[in-house]
């Protein structure tokens, strides 16, 4: 097999509305009986992206804090993390709810996301997934991996304009949707987790495949020996990929899998 390893992200490529659908997951499962082995890189915590990498059987440590932090789930453990300085998130904390007063501020120390702004919007994916959360601060923290804000689009804009001058040349500040702002460590990025993997776990960067949606793939896809995104991805992100795989809602992972397995 040309390609034996595959990263996929999972909101917007594997999944629609936080699904991952019958035939995604039968032709993930026909790579894997074909002797490919899979993970998978997201945004998402450990605590939920387990159930994705129980459906999928993932046989690889996945990408996850959208490359902030490196997942065994075989083995319950991180085995690489960066994190977030506690001083400067609180900063960071301070601007951005200045600029959007209901911004949903959201700690991610590994384990439950804590909720630190007590007058925040509801996030509708922590409702809807019913994802593990806490109220807290984040002075009591014992690491910070990411920094989120969640809300609505155009205020969040307000809120990236409020903290990129004292903080963009420290981190990397970017929207991994249109409804987050995410503050990761610099050296983090699903591109340099998959470094990590790479050169840590033997596993060449040109037998991977990565696929993506957004602009917190574009670095990844562009890494890996092929790089994959859904048709429907912006334009910019298509651009650095190598194969067009169908729409993420018209199961991309199936035509990927049918393209891996004409290269054989």
């Amino acid at each position: 097999m040309k390609y034996p390893y595959l990263y996929c992200d999972i909101d917007g490529t594997l999944a629609d509305k936080s699904v991952i659908s019958q035939e995604n997951g039968a032709a993930l499962a026909k790579y894997r009986q074909a002797g490919g082995k899979l993970g998978l890189a997201t945004g998402r915590v450990e605590l939920i992206t387990e159930s994705y990498a129980k459906q999928l059987a993932v046989d690889l440590p996945c990408i996850l804090y959208n490359g902030a932090a490196v997942y065994d789930f075989s083995r319950h453990t991180f085995l690489h993390t960066e994190t977030v300085d506690t001083a400067d998130v609180l900063a960071m904390m301070e601007l951005g709810m200045g600029a959007y007063p209901q911004v949903s501020v959201e700690i991610c120390p590994g384990g439950p996301t804590v909720l630190a702004n007590p007058n925040g919007v509801e996030d509708e994916f922590i409702t809807r997934e019913q994802q593990p959360f806490v109220y807290g601060r984040a002075e009591d923290c014992e690491r910070i991996i990411k920094l989120m804000f969640y809300g609505e689009p155009q205020q969040l804009k307000q809120v990236e304009a409020a903290i990129l001058p004292a903080f963009g040349e420290k981190y990397r500040i970017l929207f991994s949707q249109p409804v987050y702002l995410e503050v990761l460590p610099k050296a983090a990025g699903k591109e340099s987790a998959l470094a990590w993997i790479s050169q840590n776990l033997h596993l060449p960067l040109e037998q991977i495949c990565a696929m993506g949606d957004f602009d917190n793939d574009v670095g990844m896809i562009s890494l890996a020996g092929l790089g994959a995104a859904p048709a429907d991805a912006p334009e910019r992100v298509k651009e650095k990929a190598d194969f067009i795989s169908d729409a993420h809602d018209c199961h991309a992972a199936v035509r990927l899998v049918e393209y891996l397995m004409e290269l054989e």
